[in-house]
């Protein structure tokens, strides 16, 4: 890592994780049981979805926040076109 990269630890809150969910069911990216549990029960964790589910609202996550970033780093001064996010 270079003097001019940041790593950086994401940390989720409920409403990123609400917000996934939301994008993955509206994008039509769970399946039809992990959808209807999505309906249906009150509580509901990682572990209730599918792996293929669970895959596809962990991106959708990653994107949400990776996006919060770069917000974040365009604000503190960084140009908009330098700020990559990387996943490792």
């Amino acid at each position: 890592m270079d003097r001019e990269s940041m790593k950086l630890e994401l940390t989720f809150n409920p409403n990123d994780v609400m917000e996934a969910l939301e994008a993955a069911s509206k994008d039509g990216l769970l399946c039809g049981p992990c959808t209807k549990k999505l309906g249906t029960q009150v509580v509901i964790s990682q572990s209730d979805f599918c792996r293929t589910c669970q895959d596809a609202v962990n991106a959708q996550l990653a994107s949400i926040v990776e996006n919060r970033i770069k917000r974040l780093l365009v604000r503190m001064g960084f140009p908009s076109d330098s700020v990559e996010i990387s996943k490792n």
